[in-house]
């Protein structure tokens, strides 16, 4: 018999070259000496070594059941995994979602009908890696299981006594990425990590911060339009001046110098 261990490495030795010799199984082949496999007379005889040897070392080597008999019910549970987790995310965070694709879905306010777009664009990402995701190794990644429990937490304490959505969205995110990792582990997480945190793009900003932000870039925009516009006037009689928002043109109308007001809306902002 060949041992276990000369078996796994890919290694047989002389003197079980000798065994296999005085087994019966190459009587066609010549004597065991040193350097046997590099001196075989022809391709024919040296194939039928392999093959034969082989076929001797399959039997004595027993399956690990590790990789063969539990393969399949590992990949079932991987799948029963991601089916229960994912269910309970949806449950648990079922009223801020239901929220956003109402606020998204707002004809009136279309500053983040663009939320309804961002989970698409992430799973598209998500197919068009899935190759390379599938070639690294899962693994359970623990960690992930408290970095879960902690977006949960943050989320309730958002809800009461925080009561601030923009952050309860930022919580599910935390919680999202918590989940991921311990299901796909470190190395399929180093491809998983840009659509997770690109679903924060979803996520609706407080109207303080929004206005904030939104100001800035107004600004930036009229002063912007106006230097264009003065550029161009110099060619044109036009003067342009700045207030604010508010961008005045002054040129002539009917041999009438007139002046005219422009507004920099907010959803002109950019954002």
């Amino acid at each position: 018999m060949i041992d276990t261990m000369s078996c796994q490495t890919g290694y047989v030795s002389q003197k079980y070259i000798r065994r296999i010799y005085a087994s019966g199984c190459f009587r066609d082949l010549r004597p065991a000496t040193p350097g046997f496999s590099r001196n075989l007379k022809t391709e024919v005889d040296r194939q039928r070594y392999v093959s034969q040897t082989k076929r001797m070392t399959s039997t004595t080597v027993p399956t690990s059941w590790k990789t063969e008999t539990s393969a399949p019910w590992l990949k079932w549970g991987m799948w029963l995994w991601l089916v229960i987790l994912g269910g309970l995310f949806a449950l648990l965070f079922r009223n801020f979602i239901c929220r956003m694709a109402l606020i998204a879905s707002d004809r009136w306010g279309g500053d983040w009908s663009h939320a309804m777009v961002i989970p698409f664009i992430a799973a598209y990402y998500i197919y068009q890696q899935r190759s390379k995701i599938l070639e690294l190794p899962r693994r359970v990644c623990w960690p992930g299981l408290g970095i879960l429990f902690l977006g949960i937490f943050s989320y309730s304490w958002w809800i009461y006594p925080g009561r601030n959505d923009m952050f309860q969205g930022y919580s599910m995110i935390i919680a999202l990425f918590g989940m991921v990792l311990f299901l796909f582990g470190i190395k399929r997480m180093g491809m998983l990590w840009f659509p997770v945190l690109y679903l924060a793009f979803a996520v609706k900003v407080s109207d303080r911060i929004w206005e904030q932000i939104a100001w800035k870039l107004q600004l930036l925009a009229a002063n912007f339009s106006a230097f264009a516009l003065n550029f161009v006037g110099a060619f044109v009689d036009l003067d342009v001046t700045v207030t604010g928002s508010t961008i005045k043109l002054s040129f002539v109308r009917d041999a009438v110098w007139v002046t005219e007001s422009l507004n920099v809306a907010e959803a002109c902002s950019g954002l």
